[in-house]
């Protein structure tokens, strides 16, 4: 009962939901606010990137302190949060990066505006390119796969732990279920976005739908091969 309540609930907000959102006036032009978007979209990308260089020189000035018990303990999980917090900040960098150089260049700013974004874009990626190597760092003791090296997913579930290896999975499940959700989502709002504006999107619409079933396509023939 509970559940079909829930189910009407969910149809009723999603009717009018799209019925508010093939209201609304998507024919906005982009160009006319082109600049001060890309800059301050570059100006998030580029306060990332500091955080994550700041962040990274702090790791390999801890990573030389030589401690014991329950200080070395307390020295690993706060080295391995900053690992994190330098990883969410380069891929969401890199991400922001390619949004301001796609706005500067599909509404031709100044050349200037499109070196900025793409400069941000460069470093994002060298700082990816460095990330792997602090895992060394962190744990020299332990032998670690390289990021190069081949089945690196498989070598790296094989070296960690019961615990580690829960967290990992646990992670990657919810990260493919609201993969999942945001991809469909997204097949909504480019929907309603053409329907609104005239404009077609259905190369984005097939784009993204090709990625939503490659994506669930890998996920179920990974699982089912193991049982």
């Amino acid at each position: 009962m509970k559940q079909i309540f829930q189910t009407l609930v969910g149809g009723i907000v999603g009717f009018f939901g799209m019925y508010f959102a093939l209201s609304l006036d998507f024919t906005s032009d982009f160009s006319i606010f082109g600049l001060e978007l890309t800059l301050f979209i570059t100006g998030i990308a580029v306060l990332l990137l500091v955080f994550s260089m700041v962040t990274i020189q702090r790791v390999k000035r801890k990573a030389k302190l030589q401690l014991r018990g329950e200080e070395e303990d307390e020295l690993d999980s706060k080295q391995y949060k900053s690992y994190s917090d330098i990883t969410l900040g380069s891929v969401v960098a890199m991400v922001l990066s390619v949004v301001a150089t796609a706005i500067a260049v599909i509404t031709e700013q100044p050349i200037w505006v499109v070196v900025a974004a793409g400069a941000t874009l460069i470093g994002a990626i060298v700082i990816s390119i460095i990330i792997p190597g602090l895992i060394k760092l962190i744990y020299p003791e332990r032998d670690l796969p390289k990021p190069g090296e081949k089945d690196y997913a498989k070598k790296l579930l094989a070296v960690s732990d019961e615990g580690e290896r829960h967290v990992m999975l646990e992670g990657l499940y919810r990260t493919h279920n609201t993969m999942n959700l945001a991809l469909f989502i997204a097949l909504l709002l480019l929907m309603i976005y053409s329907v609104s504006t005239g404009v077609s999107q259905l190369f984005a619409i097939f784009v993204v739908a090709l990625i939503l079933i490659i994506a669930n396509v890998q996920y179920t023939f990974s699982i089912r091969n193991k049982i």
